[in-house]
């Protein structure tokens, strides 16, 4: 017979659970700034986004320094469909990202398959709550195991994207143009 666990603990392990970087997750992201490698997306691109590094912010647009050629280009505000900046290749936090994705597949497949595994055993000596729990760990600890082996083999280059509104406004003095480059 199985137990019941108490409230208290659930919540510490589903406390434990989650990320700890939670509260980082939702902070402002810094704003983009010269020195970052962006990844721009503009209308007249055969060969794909424009990747480079950010040089300059000028009046009418963005100058980059594009990657492995080291050719400048100046990008009008007006002709950016998409911005992203690098975050680099951050393995460990793909292969946390992995982990729990594995664990939880894994767990999953272990909690529905101990029951099965249980009614097929022959005798008195398994017991279906039993199995189901012993499957569903050790599911969950193997996924872990696979996931973040896998994350952290096959991690690539991570992108930030931001949303590039051009905003029109009308002064005193005539037309202005300015951009909000926003996460």
């Amino acid at each position: 017979m199985i137990r019941k666990i108490p409230i208290r603990v659930l919540a510490v392990l589903a406390f434990a659970a989650l990320p700890g970087r939670a509260a980082a997750q939702h902070a402002t992201p810094r704003p983009l700034g010269v020195g970052d490698t962006v990844r721009i997306v503009t209308p007249n691109q055969e060969e794909g986004p424009f990747l480079g590094v950010l040089t300059a912010f000028e009046r009418s647009g963005m100058t980059v320094r594009q990657r492995g050629t080291g050719v400048e280009r100046t990008i009008p505000f007006a002709d950016v469909h998409g911005l992203a900046r690098s975050l680099g290749v951050r393995r460990e936090h793909t292969a946390w990202r992995g982990a729990r994705i594995g664990a939880f597949t894994l767990g999953a497949v272990g909690a529905v398959t101990g029951p099965l595994i249980a009614s097929a055993e022959a005798g008195d000596r398994w017991d279906i709550p039993q199995t189901t729990v012993l499957t569903g760990a050790a599911g969950t600890l193997l996924g872990g195991a696979i996931g973040g082996a896998l994350g952290y083999t096959l991690a690539r280059e991570e992108w930030q994207a931001f949303r590039t509104p051009l905003q029109l406004g009308f002064g005193p003095r005539g037309a202005s143009v300015g951009v909000s480059l926003s996460h």
